[in-house]
């Protein structure tokens, strides 16, 4: 039932992501934790109960990959040198720094910035991912990196 639910609600974006039965597993991790918590009323009820903690479980999941994305993406940009940060801060400042400014970015542009240089996918793989072809993933790519560096020099980055 729960293994249903999930590969029928979760979107095959997200689904692609994690594992379900990863999902599965924590929820009923979280489930068994709760048990104190349930009222039980009926089979509807648990059911219920189940499916609202499988979609926590994604939701959680979701916002530990980005976070997680946010700071690889950002230390992969110090590193590369493909943006450099002023000498007197330190470089988990600078990480903290990006990681911020990133989340600034609009969805698509975090999106091509996170499969650019945290996933380390190619430009026909980016495209894929966005619904269209190489050449157009390349030309939002490069304007991610625009409004990335509108982004830190608003905060005057040198």
């Amino acid at each position: 039932m729960l293994l249903r639910h999930i590969t029928k609600q979760v979107s095959p974006q997200i689904l692609a992501r994690f594992s379900v039965d990863d999902i599965a597993q924590e929820t009923m991790v979280r489930a068994i934790g709760a048990m104190d918590t349930f009222e039980y009323r009926g089979d509807a009820q648990l059911t219920s109960w189940l499916i609202r903690i499988a979609n926590n479980v994604v939701v959680s999941q979701i916002r530990k990959r980005a976070e997680s994305a946010s700071e690889s993406m950002a230390a992969w940009l110090l590193d590369s040198g493909a943006i450099t940060g002023s000498a007197e801060l330190r470089a988990k400042e600078e990480r903290e720094i990006i990681r911020n400014r990133i989340e600034m970015l609009t969805q698509e542009h975090q999106k091509i910035v996170e499969l650019r240089y945290v996933k380390g996918c190619s430009f026909d793989e980016i495209g894929d991912c966005l619904g269209t072809n190489a050449a157009v993933a390349r030309g939002r790519h490069r304007n991610a990196l625009r409004a990335l560096c509108r982004e830190l020099e608003a905060i005057h980055w040198q």
